[in-house]
């Protein structure tokens, strides 16, 4: 079966709580939750004891100073920079630290946004956010250095609700997971190409802050019970993971920078055979989506299968941009979706298959260093 794209989804999970589990799990970032006054301090937080460790990664100058507390926390592992703001602040700036890991300096306004800010996330180089109280998502772009670009109002996604936060994280496959809350009621949401779902109460007294670990699992923090938490994305099943000495206002992910996205090969056909000859190209599609630009794509980095794209003398990789495929809700040979793909032509090599069906993996980089991955079926019959 063909892959599907990256689909721009928050997905809603229902909840409850089951036994302790330690061993194994990963590490993310976090900003404490200080009295009125204090700067900010971000933490790396280490999951895997009980309760949990942490390493003070940069505490802030004394500016800026927050009246309630820091939110909207969101790391840039590509460049190295950590983004947060002040609980839905007047005005509304978006505070930067760059040399994050390394040599972290005093925050500075990156840019002033439009919408009240109290949760974040970062994925593809660019910052997300739902306006507080509202259900309207907002794009983020930055320059070279860091500082906003443009903002995007990409609309809205509930269907007029207000969501009060709680928090938003995106994973690597491009699934935007979110935690809420409507008066007492705590809940997950999910917007998926267009839908919208909510799924019951996670059995908290407050709205989670949810951010994904280098372990690639999704986890949740409650101030309440001051408990980190594993969600299981598939039906919502929130497992205790550690206590902590501290609080925190907001998670921010600790991805591996490997991007999970969607690939067709042999686009406009179904199945994907291929003759096992040698003699030409085999094509594929790397399917951009509304969170996947293929135009950030270097064909220069591509393998798929070990393979790599044919040359065309001086005029560099066979590669073209058109949108072929990613929709496949009528037929496994996909359609068009409206976005444009990245159509490559890989020299082909008869050593480089067996004859049946199988998987095979396109691997390459955007321009920024970001890794990415995908994968679908093909099927090599004798010559």
């Amino acid at each position: 079966m063909k892959k599907n794209i990256i689909l721009f989804s928050i997905v809603f999970i229902a909840a409850m709580v089951i036994g302790p589990i330690f061993a194994g799990a990963g590490t993310l970032y976090g900003v404490k939750h200080p009295p009125s006054g204090e700067p900010v301090e971000v933490y790396e937080i280490d999951l895997s004891a009980d309760p949990a460790t942490f390493t003070l990664i940069t505490e802030g100058s004394g500016t800026p100073i927050a009246s309630s507390s820091y939110n909207g926390a969101a790391y840039d592992a590509v460049n190295d920079r950590f983004y947060f703001t002040l609980f839905n602040n007047t005005p509304r700036d978006l505070w930067m630290i760059t040399d994050f890991t390394t040599t972290p300096v005093a925050p500075v306004v990156a840019g002033t946004l439009t919408g009240g800010l109290s949760n974040g996330t970062f994925y593809n180089g660019k910052f997300y956010y739902i306006g507080h109280n509202t259900d309207t998502l907002y794009e983020v772009s930055f320059d070279e250095s860091g500082y906003v670009d443009v903002e995007q109002d990409k609309g809205s996604i509930g269907e007029g609700r207000s969501f009060y936060f709680g928090d938003i994280s995106y994973g690597l496959d491009g699934v935007l997971y979110g935690s809420s809350s409507v008066g007492s009621a705590q809940y997950f949401f999910t917007y998926n190409n267009g839908t919208y779902a909510e799924f019951g109460d996670p059995g908290q007294s407050d709205a989670l802050q949810i951010a994904f670990a280098d372990d690639g699992k999704l986890y949740g923090f409650s101030i309440a019970d001051k408990a980190f938490y594993e969600i299981d994305k598939t039906n919502g099943t929130l497992t205790f993971q550690c206590n902590s000495d501290l609080l925190f206002s907001d998670l921010a992910s600790k991805h591996n920078l490997i991007l999970d996205i969607g690939v067709d090969i042999k686009p406009g056909s179904y199945p994907n055979s291929f003759n096992l000859n040698g003699n030409g190209v085999i094509p594929v599609a790397i399917l951009g989506s509304e969170t996947f630009d293929a135009l950030e794509i270097n064909p220069d980095t591509l393998i798929f299968a070990g393979l790599k794209v044919r040359v065309r003398g001086k005029k560099g990789p066979l590669c073209n941009l058109e949108d072929v495929s990613g929709d496949f809700s009528e037929s496994l040979e996909g359609a068009p979706d409206g976005y444009l793909d990245l159509v490559c032509q890989f020299e082909d090599d008869p050593d480089a298959w067996v004859v049946g069906e199988s998987g095979a993996e396109v691997t390459g980089q955007l321009y920024d260093g970001t890794e990415f991955t995908g994968s679908d079926t093909i099927r090599i019959v004798p010559e």
